[in-house]
């Protein structure tokens, strides 16, 4: 199950060596004597927080940033609008592909730029994680999920890494967004700020199991291995509530969407 994986993911994830550095992540992880561990991402409860011992002489001043923030609306749609490759009825409209466009880091700026192409769908292609990373191979690095479930919310995220399984633990960079495209379009980047306060850089986890973004206490955004399945919850990476129409949704359409 999704949360079972949660566990043992939460779990592999590299110890603060002690060298004073963030080993290239966004955020360091605190050492073991400066942190208590919450219950297991998407199993509720706290996540990484810091404990001051004393030792280290540097707490945050002031109130810490609040672990959720509002969305802010998706922006009016980019001009010249990408072109796109995909199936009928795909989840990626041309107006909501306009609005993401303009969502995107400038180097992805859409003038000049190559179509997006639906590197996968489950209309097309099946329900199959292990189809989605096959297809994810082949794209560009920079993809697009989208995702609508069975009672019709369509949201995802923007990721900026490879989906690959194999990884220790999370990767990728704070470029990583999430979004609801409906009944409300709107938009979460990488809540930053609260890296004063929990370790927050929780962005992109691939395994043969499941997929996710996010974390603490739950994942923004997370599909089982047949796709039939997925999670989201609130989620202090992105300071985003639940995405979905619930906490545990059934899927009714997965796509990614290559815009590289």
């Amino acid at each position: 199950s999704l949360a079972s994986v949660a566990s043992s993911s939460y779990a592999s994830l590299p110890p603060d060596d002690g060298d004073g550095d963030d080993d290239g992540r966004p955020c360091a992880a605190p050492s073991p004597q400066a942190m208590r561990r919450g219950p297991p991402l998407g199993g509720g409860g706290q996540p990484w927080r810091w404990e001051d011992n004393g030792d280290d002489g540097d707490a945050p001043a002031g109130p810490p940033a609040p672990p959720f923030v509002p969305g802010t609306p998706l922006p009016q749609p980019a001009s010249p609008p990408p072109t796109l490759d995909g199936p009928p009825g795909a989840l990626l409209t041309p107006d909501l592909a306009s609005r993401l466009a303009a969502s995107l880091p400038a180097t992805l700026a859409v003038a000049g730029g190559r179509p997006w192409r639906c590197a996968y769908s489950t209309a097309r292609d099946g329900t199959s994680l292990a189809t989605l990373f096959r297809a994810a191979s082949a794209a560009p690095p920079t993809t697009l999920l989208l995702v609508r479930d069975a009672r019709g919310a369509v949201f995802g995220a923007f990721a900026a890494a490879p989906w690959a399984p194999g990884r220790r633990g999370y990767y990728g960079g704070g470029e990583a967004f999430v979004f609801t495209a409906a009944p409300v379009p709107a938009l979460w980047r990488w809540h930053a700020a609260r890296c004063d306060v929990a370790r927050n850089d929780f962005f992109q986890l691939a395994r043969p199991a499941m997929l996710a973004l996010g974390g603490g206490p739950a994942f923004a955004l997370a599909l089982d291995a047949d796709l039939g399945r997925g999670r989201s919850g609130p989620c202090e990476t992105f300071g985003s509530p639940c995405l979905a129409s619930g906490d545990e949704y059934e899927v009714g359409r997965v796509e990614l969407w290559a815009v590289g």
